[in-house]
């Protein structure tokens, strides 16, 4: 009897900020293994039903933070709906508990992952400065002192990955 090795259906972890965007190329791949219309609703956002109740003005946009409620679909709506729905719950499996209570306001993939994102890249003028600082390395790149030939290339390497 062979043993259950279950290690490729489990969802990839956010280990830390420095790590969202090796993480993201994680859970995009572990996401549409399972269906890629998971990875398009927690990037492109959740589907936006086309059968609304009649007596109620649709007020749901992509950056609601409510999910939509299910009454009065049609099939494919409900299914889009729920794969919406599925496309959160193993988003947020692998988040960290700490970073989790943080998004617990967004009840959308698509709002908790521009939330997260802005957490973890921080916004365009703090990207702005990181990108610079690397640059600035890069330009004053030199050999250090007892150095070894190996660690100024592993140093290089850094810099420009």
């Amino acid at each position: 009897m062979a043993p259950n090795d279950d290690s490729d259906n489990r969802v990839p972890r956010l280990l830390n900020r420095a790590d969202f965007k090796n993480w993201t190329i994680r859970l995009r791949h572990h996401l549409c293994s399972i269906d890629n219309d998971l990875w398009k609703s927690i990037e492109k956002g959740p589907h936006i039903p086309t059968q609304t109740q009649p007596d109620s003005a649709s007020t749901y946009t992509k950056d609601s933070t409510e999910p939509y409620p299910e009454d009065n679909l049609s099939a494919e709506d409900l299914r889009k709906v729920k794969n919406d729905s599925k496309a959160y719950s193993l988003m947020c499996k692998g988040l960290p508990l700490q970073v989790l209570s943080r998004l617990d306001a967004y009840q959308t993939g698509y709002t908790c992952f521009k939330a997260l994102k802005s957490i973890c890249e921080g916004g365009e003028q703090l990207r702005s400065l990181k990108k610079s600082k690397l640059k600035r390395q890069l330009e004053l790149f030199e050999h250090i002192n007892g150095e070894t030939v190996h660690q100024m290339m592993n140093r290089f390497v850094h810099l420009t990955t």
